[in-house]
């Protein structure tokens, strides 16, 4: 993961642990505006943050 990535993961798990809204918390990734990401960049961070609240759930 790339710093940009990084940044967008963290934004998703600080949304995710205070709402519990793993939408929101994707959501709120996306519109990390300051560095946008690229498909690819997007959907594998997408990718990481979801394995990561897999792994709060288990």
């Amino acid at each position: 993961m790339n710093q940009k990535q990084q940044i967008a993961i963290e934004r998703g798990k600080k949304d995710y642990l205070e709402t519990g809204d793993v939408y929101s918390a994707v959501s709120n990734m996306m519109f990390y505006i300051d560095a946008p990401l690229s498909d690819k960049e997007w959907a594998a961070a997408v990718i990481e943050f979801l394995t990561w609240v897999k792994d709060q759930t288990e």
